[in-house]
């Protein structure tokens, strides 16, 4: 057998769901089927025991359930939509059944009768390949390309690496003990504290956090597995375990350590229309003159703890009217501005080794996805104050601040 996909139910049996080979049953140490080949055919890629001990199978061919020693199709008759490729399937609270699809669409199946949700159609369509159900009504959703769901309140909402995931392929999704998010993605395993991710959902919050692992913690591969169920799982003790292209890796949550030390974060470099300009104290005043401006600024963060952990959050005060920039890698930020008439135009820089920001950039960096620089400024090139400003344009800072 090959590409295959294990289910421990609570009769001590281990369902086996195969490509190729269909469905099997191990118990007392032999291999049975426990129904006929031809009743859903040879692959079998979700199994699912919900909390009335049904056992739920899915594959490119729709929705079965093993209920009391019979097998039940779940087609157009039922209200399920026929050919549907099921790639995920949960229960909440409430015994209701949800299921995810390659077409992007989300069921849910309760006192008999299914219900469908699916992103508005403006929206990319993404396959649905992880759910979490939890106990606030909540329902999460992994995708592959589309980023993480969250759905609730009969809503389907989106974020995605540009709101500060990791990556926008997450193939499982666990809670731990204390209630966070946990998501086996492409790019490693990533930790999300609840509050802050409900926080960004209701538009509460401009990002969302995410605390990253990978190759640095002993993870043999950053590609978790996915188009499997279950490809993760959380232990009675409490472990989560993530199943990667190379292997099975666990974790402990509640003995994570965490890392006190932001990384330093310095600006290396500011370009004007692609000439380097100098920012240290006491450099001469810089003008800008009427038209259009391109201004680049470059910086970096140390971090011995964890290099390829750094991640960096920016703002351009007075053209930037979004806050904080998502946290990302990337480390270059730059902005347009534009002058119509004839006045000239300034940005104002100090230099101070602590105290009140008065600088151009705001900049600020996390190499553990908790711990943000302390608020600090930095050498920057002095703009003279009293230079004639446009309407609209104020004054930037730069300063490293923290969350």
């Amino acid at each position: 057998m090959r590409d295959v996909t294990l289910w421990p139910d609570a009769q001590t049996n281990l369902w086996v769901g195969t490509v190729q080979n269909g469905t099997w049953l191990w118990n007392d140490g032999a291999m049975q089927r426990p129904f006929s080949e031809a009743a859903v055919g040879t692959v079998v890629r979700v199994l699912f025991e919900d909390r009335k001990g049904r056992m739920w199978l899915g594959n490119e061919f729709g929705l079965y359930c093993w209920n009391d020693g019979k097998l039940q199709h779940f087609a157009q008759a039922e209200g399920f939509q026929s050919g549907e490729y099921l790639l995920a399937i949960t229960d909440d609270a409430d015994g209701a059944i949800w299921i995810g699809t390659a077409d992007g669409h989300l069921w849910r199946f309760a006192s008999g009768r299914f219900t469908r949700y699916t992103l508005p159609s403006s929206s990319p369509n993404f396959r649905f390949w992880s759910l979490l159900a939890v106990a606030d009504g909540t329902v999460w959703v992994g995708t592959l390309g589309g980023g993480l769901l969250r759905w609730r309140d009969e809503q389907l909402a989106r974020c995605t690496s540009a709101d500060g995931l990791p990556s926008d392929t997450i193939s499982q999704l666990l809670k731990d003990r204390r209630g966070n998010l946990w998501a086996g993605s492409r790019a490693g395993i990533f930790s999300m504290d609840r509050n802050d991710l409900n926080a960004f959902f209701d538009g509460q919050a401009k990002n969302i956090f995410c605390r990253t692992f990978g190759q640095s913690d002993d993870l043999p591969a950053l590609e978790c597995s996915g188009g499997y169920q279950p490809a993760c799982w959380r232990g009675r003790d409490g472990w989560l375990w993530f199943a990667t292209v190379k292997g099975v890796v666990s974790v402990e949550p509640a003995k994570l350590p965490s890392n006190p030390l932001p990384p330093n974060v310095a600006i290396e470099e500011m370009l004007l229309d692609g000439s380097a300009q100098e920012i240290r104290a006491g450099s001469p005043d810089l003008t800008l003159s009427p038209g259009r401006h391109y201004v680049q600024f470059d910086f970096t963060g140390i971090s011995l703890t964890a290099p390829e952990r750094v991640r960096f959050q920016w703002q351009l005060e007075g053209l930037e009217k979004t806050g904080w920039m998502a946290a990302t890698s990337a480390r270059s930020a730059t902005a347009i501005c534009r002058r119509a008439n004839t006045n000239s135009a300034c940005a104002r820089a100090t230099a101070t080794a602590f105290g009140t920001p008065t600088l151009v950039y705001v900049a600020r960096g996390d190499a553990a996805g908790e711990i943000w620089q302390p608020s600090f400024t930095a050498d920057a090139g002095r703009v003279p104050e009293k230079m004639p400003k446009p309407a609209r344009w104020t004054n930037w800072r730069r300063t490293f601040a923290p969350r």
